[in-house]
C-alpha cells in the first residue's frame, strides 16, 4: 500500500520519477503555510527516494524504511542541529559537511530534512551553498519553509522549487474520515468550509472549532463597543498566543461577520443570536477590509502586526 498523500501530483510525479531513475531533486524546498503539508510531502519524497520496495510500489509505506521514516526514527533522515536560539548557525552546518561524505547507516541514501529552513541564518545558508551545488552521490536536501522569501536566491537557484496545493473539498472529507473519525458530519463540513483547502487547519477546527469561535466573537463584541484601545489590547492577547492559528482566526471572523453583514441587510441568519450589529454599511466595509487582512498571513506577516493593523483599520471604519 503505497503512501496517501492528496493533491500535489505534479510533486508526487517528480518525486517517483527522481525515485526510480536515481537522479533529480538533489535539493527540494517545499513552501507553504503551517498545516498546508509540508512535513507529510517530505516524508513522501524521503520515502519515495530511499524505499525498498519494487518499482511500482515506491514510496510503499510498509517496507522497513518507510515504515521508519513514518515513525521519524530512521537514522539516515537527519535533522541539523540548532544552537539554543533555535538558529542552524555556521557551526552546525560545518559539521554537517562533515558528515554529509559518511556512507549511509542502513538505506541506500541519506536525507538532510531542514523542517524551518527559515531557522537557518544567512551566514548558515552560505555555508551550505557549496554541498547543495555538488552533494555527493547517495545524499538529498530537503528544506520545508512558509515562504521562499527567507532563503537567499543563492540557495533557491540549485533547487526544485515546490508549494503546497490546497485540498479539494473531496479530498479534505477523506482526509479528515481517516484522521479525525469520530467527528459529526456537520463538523466535518464546517472545518471544510472554513479551512480553505489546509489540512492542518481543518484538523484544528475540529478540535478547537469552538474556542477559535468564541475568541472571534470576543474579538467582534470588543470592536462593536468602539473602543479602540480595548480592542488592541485584546489584538495584542491573540497575537501572543504562540498557538493560535491566525488564518483559521481570520476565516472564522470573516463568518461571524458575515452573519452581521447579513442581518443588517435583512436577510436573516440562525444559530448565532449573540453576534453584534454594525449596521449594513459598516459590516460591509468591515468585510471589506478583513477580505484584505486575510492574505497577510500569506505574505508572512506577524502576528502581532496582524493584529494591530486590523485594530487599526476596524477602529477607522466603526469611529467614523
Amino acid at each position: 500500500m503505497s503512501i496517501p498523500l492528496y493533491a500535489n501530483e505534479r510533486f508526487k510525479a517528480a518525486a517517483k520519477s527522481a525515485a526510480l531513475l536515481g537522479k533529480g531533486m538533489r535539493v527540494t524546498i517545499i513552501e507553504g503555510a503551517s498545516g498546508s503539508g509540508k512535513s507529510q510531502m517530505a516524508r513522501y519524497l524521503a520515502s519515495a527516494l530511499l524505499c525498498e520496495a519494487e518499482e511500482d510500489k515506491i514510496p510503499c509505506g510498509e517496507c522497513r524504511t518507510c515504515r521508519l521514516i513514518a515513525d521519524g526514527i530512521h537514522p539516515d533522515v537527519i535533522l541539523p542541529e540548532k544552537d539554543r536560539k533555535k538558529v542552524i548557525s555556521v557551526d552546525a552546518v560545518k559539521k554537517l559537511r562533515r558528515d554529509v561524505f559518511v556512507r549511509p547507516t542502513m538505506a541506500k541514501g541519506k536525507v538532510y530534512l531542514f523542517e524551518h529552513a527559515e531557522e537557518l541564518n544567512v551566514e548558515g545558508q552560505n555555508a551550505l551553498l557549496k554541498l547543495l551545488e555538488e552533494p555527493p552521490a547517495f545524499t538529498y536536501f530537503i528544506l520545508l519553509c512558509a515562504s521562499r522569501t527567507s532563503l537567499l536566491p543563492t540557495v533557491l537557484s540549485r533547487a526544485t522549487l515546490f508549494t503546497t496545493e490546497p485540498l479539494n473539498d473531496a479530498d479534505m472529507a477523506s482526509f479528515l474520515r481517516q484522521t479525525a473519525p469520530e467527528a459529526t458530519s456537520d463538523a466535518v463540513a464546517s472545518a471544510i468550509s472554513l479551512a480553505g483547502g489546509n489540512a492542518g487547519r481543518a484538523l484544528m477546527l475540529l478540535s478547537e472549532g469552538n474556542v477559535l469561535r468564541q475568541k472571534a466573537l470576543t474579538y467582534l463584541k470588543t470592536a462593536a463597543r468602539h473602543d479602540e484601545y480595548s480592542l488592541y489590547k485584546y489584538g495584542a492577547e491573540l497575537s501572543a498566543d504562540g498557538q493560535l492559528d491566525v488564518s483559521a482566526f481570520l476565516f472564522i471572523l470573516k463568518e461571524l461577520l458575515s452573519l452581521s453583514a447579513r442581518d443588517a441587510a435583512g436577510l436573516g441568519y440562525s444559530g448565532e443570536d449573540t453576534v453584534p450589529s454594525f449596521g449594513k454599511e459598516k459590516a460591509y466595509a468591515l468585510l471589506e477590509a478583513l477580505n484584505g487582512i486575510m492574505l497577510w498571513p500569506e505574505a508572512n506577516l506577524s502576528a502581532t502586526a496582524i493584529f494591530t493593523g486590523m485594530g487599526a483599520s476596524f477602529s477607522a471604519i466603526l469611529n467614523k
